[in-house]
């Protein structure tokens, strides 16, 4: 009888060892979280965490001082187990962000009629906010844009509002030179500006900075073509679509994959797994729960999103119908060696298709553009233009004329697939 209880005991603590041994990380999620750590320098990523600096203070130099802070925090965190924090810039001392009506989010019903009704108050914004104006152009001429910051749930996020609120300043620029006797000049700066944005966007290497800049390029189309469909102007080249290169996703996941990745690190073996100040033992959570294979569960579905966002338009039109067609789900097969966080990694994952989706719409707005330019130069009719998603169908006129849109295979709330030529 002994000799039975001592085997079963031996059994049991040889499987609980086994237990607790955790898989190699899959070598493409750890050349992504490698490339999280990458230690280069980036004046752009700088200059846009200090965007919001006093009158006078040098963008760079508050963001360098704010980054030296993060640095240091992120080092406690990792090597002391302390809570991240950091010293922000005086919340007193920022320069002022324009409020008001006029700061709408482009895309929504009535926000550019409303702008473009109130040719006084757009004078008044841009005399008072001059200085992120300017900010905002130098900005995004910057090359070699990177977040420096550890990928993780806590990482303080750069202050995308300025950024958004000062790209709002230059189309009111251009609103305002309209007005005041110079279309086509206007019409000019907003393709400069367009041409300068694709290069933001293609460094963005963050979601909402991304998504940010997406919705910049959004709102100059509608501009442009409400400009010169009001001023009756021709005369301007096509533009081009927005290219694979620009819509990359890859960074992208990676850094949703490294915040994943410190959430699982800190999780491992900790006792407060089940609730907040919690006591239980480390080694009953490395039974249910182990950090890489958590990862190595996650990593496919990011991947997977970074290799659609390569797609053709076409070709993800069709994903995205198989998708449908098909219910697929992201639930992964779950592992008796690490239950917990297989359900884990499905709940953190979250579905980028219409995120994704985003950037093949405004390839829709591009080619209206370009068939609205074609109808103002008399070289063919907007009707003719053809939907890049390869549907039959031609665009479909709403608003009493005033919007032009196509048919795409996810909705569309931000009518990025919508051309604005009126209001």
């Amino acid at each position: 009888m002994i000799r039975i209880i001592v085997i079963i005991i031996t059994a049991l603590f040889i499987g609980v060892l086994i237990f607790q041994i955790d898989d190699e990380l899959d070598p493409g999620a750890a050349l992504w979280l490698e490339k999280m750590n990458s230690q280069e320098i980036s004046e752009a990523y700088f200059f846009l965490m200090g965007f919001f600096s006093k009158d006078g203070e040098d963008p760079i130099e508050v963001g360098k001082s704010i980054y030296k802070s993060i640095k240091e925090g992120e080092d406690r965190y990792i090597n002391e187990k302390e809570l991240f924090d950091y010293i922000d810039y005086p919340k007193e001392n920022k320069i002022a962000l324009p409020k008001g009506d006029i700061y709408c989010s482009a895309w929504q019903s009535g926000c550019l009629k409303l702008i473009f009704e109130n040719i006084a108050e757009l004078k008044s914004e841009l005399s008072k906010h001059s200085a992120l104006l300017e900010r905002y152009r130098i900005f995004i001429r910057k090359d070699g844009y990177k977040t420096l910051t550890r990928p993780m749930l806590t990482e303080p996020i750069p202050p995308y509002r300025y950024f958004i609120v000062s790209h709002r300043l230059n189309s009111m620029k251009a609103i305002v030179k309209a007005h005041s006797g110079e279309p086509k000049a206007a019409v000019s700066d907003l393709y400069t500006n367009f041409e300068i944005l694709r290069g933001a966007l293609y460094r963005q290497d963050n979601i909402i900075g991304k998504l940010s800049v997406l919705m910049m390029l959004s709102e100059n189309l509608d501009i442009m073509s409400i400009l010169i469909h009001e001023y009756d102007l021709d005369g301007f080249d096509e533009i081009g679509k927005i290219t694979k290169e620009e819509r990359d996703f890859e960074n992208l996941m990676a850094r949703e994959l490294g915040m994943m990745h410190d959430t699982y690190r800190n999780l491992d073996r900790s006792p407060e797994f089940w609730e907040m100040k919690g006591n239980f033992p480390g080694w009953l959570v490395r039974i249910l729960f182990k950090p890489n294979m958590s990862i190595n569960v996650a990593y496919p579905g990011y991947h997977d999103v970074a290799k659609t966002s390569q797609l053709s338009q076409v070709a993800f039109a069709t994903y995205v119908q198989e998708r449908q067609a098909k219910q697929v789900s992201f639930e992964s097969e779950k592992s008796i060696r690490n239950y917990i966080g297989s359900i884990l990694s499905d709940i953190a994952r979250p579905d980028f298709t219409e995120y994704l989706g985003r950037f093949f719409d405004i390839n829709c707005k591009i080619e209206l553009l370009n068939s609205f330019l074609a109808s103002e130069n008399q070289k063919s009719e907007w009707s003719t233009a053809v939907n890049p998603y390869g549907s039959a169908d031609t665009p479909s006129v709403h608003e009493n004329g005033s919007k032009l849109c196509f048919q795409g295979p996810l909705e569309d709330i931000r009518n990025l697939r919508c051309l604005v030529i009126k209001i």
